[in-house]
């Protein structure tokens, strides 16, 4: 990777200067991190983040492959922040710095490459297959419409099929449309997302939709929290827990109640302050036991901040220490993402976990047609 040499653009670390300053490199980062509870090396905290941000801004180091590695080998999930006693805003510098790297030309090449797709093909598969022709559906005008986003159209369609089939139970009439990728792994790594962001918001236009649904908790914060409201348009952005909560009774109870342990993902749970509404949901259908690190605490599954694109094995062990913890409670775990489901499924087969993985909406749908199936 040609990454040396200074910094050339420093727009985001000049603004978050004053961030950085009030690092106290008191070091309670470090056991919040998932990256350095596996690696171990201070670099690999939040406070090594920072201090390679001071660095970068002032020239100190360069911008090579190890700094950059340092910066993007983070999941974003916040629990750093969570933890921190000086109350700093970490993910302001993160996403600063990324965006600085980003503007250079300095990315690793599995996440230029994952760019390259959505630039080219408009997801991060670059799959020119119409999101609806994936799901068996076609676009119509209609008040509502539900978003899947990328993993769930084109990496792992069970997630979809059974919102679909909810969203069907409740008597939501609603439509599915060509989708672009919503633009979140764009903006994790600090590039540019407003093109995608601008397709999707036309095509819901087009069809007059006043209200989005959606399944996967990156999706939903980026429309809920990152497009800029001059963008949304009055744009009535809804995940599916809130739908479902707002719809129970329409959804019938299950005779018995297994007991399953709940999943908080970084996007729904530190990102979007949402914990109590996925837990009530989820008590209408099974009995939960909670995990020892749930809620604020909860540990990530490895997968975000585009750590899983360039950092697999990392992003693999920590996905394995969830599923350790999940397996001493319950043999089901349950989550509201896809992208979470998806990846701790894949690791729960290569570590050969006696742990059932699937998301919210899987899990109702299926409990209720086992029930009907007597």
């Amino acid at each position: 990777m040609a990454a040396a040499g200074k910094l050339p653009v420093r727009k985001g670390l000049e603004g978050a200067e004053g961030a950085i300053l009030t690092c106290t490199q008191c070091g309670y980062c470090k056991e919040s991190c998932p990256f350095f509870n596996e690696l171990g090396w201070d670099t690999n905290t939040a406070r090594g983040r920072v201090l390679l941000s001071y660095a970068l801004l002032h020239g100190l180091v360069p911008a090579d492959e190890k700094t950059v590695e340092a910066i993007y080998g983070c999941t974003l999930c916040r629990k750093c922040e969570n933890d921190c006693s000086s109350k700093l805003r970490i993910l302001d510098i993160l996403e600063a710095v990324r965006r600085d790297l980003a503007a250079s030309g300095k990315l690793l090449p599995p996440h230029a490459e994952v760019l390259r797709r959505m630039e080219e093909g408009g997801n991060i598969f670059a799959d020119r297959t119409p999101t609806t022709e994936m799901h068996g559906e076609r676009e119509r005008p209609a008040p509502v419409a539900y978003f899947a986003g990328c993993v769930s159209s084109f990496s792992a369609r069970r997630p979809a099929q059974a919102t679909r089939r909810l969203l069907g139970r409740m008597g939501v009439d609603f439509t599915m449309f060509d989708e672009l990728c919503c633009g979140y792994p764009a903006h994790l790594l600090g590039a540019g997302f407003e093109k995608v962001a601008r397709g999707n918001i036309e095509r819901l236009r087009r069809l007059g939709v006043k209200t989005l649904v959606l399944s996967c908790d990156g999706c939903f914060r980026m429309f809920k929290e990152v497009y800029p409201e001059s963008l949304k348009d009055g744009l009535e952005v809804r995940h599916l827990a809130e739908v479902i909560d707002q719809n129970i009774d329409r959804l019938p109870e299950p005779k018995v109640k297994e007991t399953v342990t709940l999943h908080d993902s970084c996007d729904l749970g530190r990102h979007m302050g949402m914990y109590d509404l996925p837990r009530r949901v989820l008590s209408r259908f099974a009995n939960i036991e909670e995990m020892p690190a749930a809620k604020e605490r909860a540990l990530c599954c490895g997968s975000g901040g585009g750590a899983r694109i360039a950092f697999g094995g990392t992003s693999d062990a920590i996905a394995l220490r969830r599923l350790d913890m999940a397996e001493r409670v319950s043999p089901l775990l349950v989550t509201t993402c896809p992208a979470c489901a998806h990846s701790m499924e894949v690791v729960a087969r290569k570590g050969k976990k006696r742990v059932r993985v699937c998301t919210l909406a899987q899990y109702i749908e299926e409990t209720i047609r086992r029930n009907e199936a007597g």
